[in-house]
């Protein structure tokens, strides 16, 4: 189950993922809302092939596509970081 907050930026979006064994974290992320490329798929795909359950390893599943799609995902905790920076 996913929620999506406020963007942060127009093209910037975070989402909290609630899994079915209790675990819960926000993603910050760029995907679309286009069917096949979207967030849900990402998770979809992720769940069935990890068994890392964590915010660190969905990003880095995305992260891990970013030279076919250009998607970026970052951690809540990484995305506060950058904002610090900037």
């Amino acid at each position: 189950m996913k929620k999506n907050k406020k963007s942060t930026k127009e093209q910037w979006k975070e989402t909290l993922f609630q899994l079915s064994n209790g675990t819960e974290f926000w993603i910050i992320h760029n995907l679309p809302e286009t069917q096949g490329l979207n967030i849900q798929g990402a998770l979809d795909n992720w769940l069935v092939r990890t068994d890392k359950y964590t915010d660190k390893s969905f990003c880095d599943y995305i992260n891990s596509k970013r030279h076919m799609t250009g998607h970026i995902a970052m951690t809540k905790k990484e995305y506060e970081e950058l904002l610090k920076e900037v």
